[in-house]
């Protein structure tokens, strides 16, 4: 019996990087076995694994790797091997995590090609790029937000889901770095999109629009 008390934690998934646990009433929680130092790998070890991982085992790492809440010299040395790779859902996983990188540079070369040539979803590289702030990244932004904004505007019902969150979180970003209330309103018009996922994303980025 577990009278008087909220359900146990129970382990759904685990595996040599990350598990998953049941909280209850629905609720999961994603725990990394980096972040708690469960399990370590050196920048080395990786260099020697890695060719013998397939890609979810290398996502699975990846994913992993960005909820470290702190980033010592391997980890960044890690990071960077992870940038040459050329994997895209690996570069788009780690995206978040680069802006704290030591090479800006790198770093901002590496996201503004990623923005580009990547075919995966690129919310998470607009969201890194507005962490750095740099005029040649608010420029390729208002770019990417132009083309974006053509896109949504001539086509708006058959749109796909992925280029109205992009275009969604370019104007977040835009709004943040060039402090232009247009931004928050081009958000506002997908409030009543017939799509769940839009809808919320709207909700969340306009609310971080009121705390900024």
């Amino acid at each position: 019996m577990n009278e008087g008390k909220g359900p146990e934690r129970r382990v759904l998934f685990s595996d040599r990087w990350s598990r998953i646990q049941y909280l209850g009433e629905g609720r999961q929680q994603y725990e990394s076995k980096l972040a708690t130092n469960e399990t370590t790998i050196s920048p080395n070890q990786l260099a020697s694994e890695w060719e013998g991982w397939n890609d979810e085992e290398r996502v699975a790492f990846a994913t992993a790797c960005v909820f470290k809440p702190k980033f010592g010299v391997e980890d960044y040395e890690i990071l960077d091997f992870l940038m040459v790779q050329g994997h895209p859902r690996v570069a788009n996983v780690i995206a978040t995590a680069l802006p704290g990188h030591p090479n800006k540079e790198k770093v901002q070369a590496f996201l503004l090609t990623q923005l580009q040539l990547n075919p995966e979803l690129k919310t998470n590289f607009i969201q890194a790029l507005a962490m750095i702030a740099a005029p040649p990244v608010v420029e390729a932004l208002f770019e990417f937000y132009q083309h974006a904004r053509r896109k949504v505007t001539i086509d708006r019902e058959n749109i796909s889901r992925d280029a109205i969150l992009e275009f969604l979180y370019c104007c977040a970003a835009l709004g943040k770095l060039k402090h232009e209330i247009k931004y928050e309103k081009e958000i506002s018009r997908f409030g009543a999109y017939p799509d769940e996922i839009i809808k919320s994303t709207v909700v969340l980025l306009l609310k971080n629009e009121a705390r900024s």
